[in-house]
């Protein structure tokens, strides 16, 4: 598998993804050869034909991801959560 790998590199250029994805860094374990990468993309289907080019030889799994400033962001401007088992009390009259 290491092989099929190593010549799939080789005939693109080192992995290059396409246009509308961009490789932020990666990380490769020494040991088994696993690894992380971190892209960005606003293009789902780019990244999805890039994916499906290595889905032969590797296992390959998307996390979207957001910073936890924007996602801070988000929370704040949900209203507050409801609470299913609180009862609404009203007053008879």
């Amino acid at each position: 598998m290491r092989s099929k790998c190593d010549v799939r590199l080789k005939k693109t250029n080192g992995g290059i993804p396409p246009k509308g994805v961009k490789l932020i860094s990666q990380w490769i374990a020494v040991s088994d050869a696993n690894g992380v990468a971190v892209f960005d993309s606003d293009d789902p289907i780019a990244m999805a034909k890039w994916v499906k080019n290595w889905s032969d030889l590797l296992t390959i799994e998307i996390y979207p991801v957001i910073s936890g400033e924007s996602l801070a962001k988000i929370i704040k401007s949900l209203p507050p959560p409801q609470n299913p088992y609180s009862l609404e009390l009203k007053t008879l009259g």
